[in-house]
């Protein structure tokens, strides 16, 4: 089976991946106390996010790539969570925190923008192919 990899031309995908180096970024500024704790965590659910979005474009029915982006959206939660805890426990100045939210904002928006057209092509009868572009 081929990979699908136009999933990193899209504006989702690039919004991915753009949170992920945001995140990884942040990480180095941590304690090196925290390198493994905190920064794991952070660094798990991060880079979990990309293929979440390429394993969307793999989908042939529409319910199917909702599912998936629904999981992107459950990342991005837990990313928030993650983000909440770090700064509340000052692993580095708040406004080195300013970077990761704003990419996790911009990546939610433009999953909800796909989730909401989606719900619009399903909602038009009959059912023509579904795909998603890059």
């Amino acid at each position: 089976m081929l990979i699908d990899r136009s999933y990193r031309k899209h504006p989702m995908g690039r919004a991915a991946m753009r949170l992920v180096q945001s995140v990884f970024e942040l990480i180095q500024l941590f304690p090196d106390s925290e390198k493994s704790g905190m920064a794991s965590m952070l660094k798990r659910t991060a880079a979990s996010i990309p293929p979440k979005i390429a394993n969307t474009f793999m989908q042939d029915e529409p319910a199917d790539a909702a599912k998936a982006l629904e999981s992107v959206i459950v990342s991005l939660r837990e990313l928030a969570g993650y983000l909440d805890v770090a700064q509340q426990l000052r692993m580095t100045n708040r406004r080195h925190f300013r970077r990761p939210r704003r990419r996790a904002n911009t990546l939610y928006a433009r999953v909800r923008e796909v989730l909401d057209a989606i719900e619009a092509f399903e909602a038009q009868s009959p059912q023509p192919q579904f795909h998603l572009a890059a």
